[in-house]
């Protein structure tokens, strides 16, 4: 085997350890993320600065599914 392929693999493994490293690190943050309820993302959307996360999340929310009161402050959000 030439050395070049032996440096590919060497560099190789360690990439894969990196990987693993990185893809281990996003699991910890992942089970630290909350996503937030719809009346964290409406209550987000009549005051918080709005974002196109936060327009996002606004828009991914059927009206249909909310009371009269939640309805009133999701138009809010969205006129904004």
């Amino acid at each position: 085997m030439s050395g070049l392929r032996i440096f590919a693999r060497m560099f190789e493994s360690e990439l894969e350890g990196r990987l693993a490293a990185v893809l281990h690190a996003v699991e910890l943050d992942g089970a630290r993320f909350h996503a937030p309820s719809v009346e964290e993302v409406i209550a987000l959307g009549e005051s918080a600065p709005l974002t196109p996360a936060l327009m996002a999340q606004l828009d991914a929310i059927d009206p249909a599914t909310l009371t009269a009161d939640q309805r009133i402050g999701w138009a809010v959000g969205c006129q904004r």
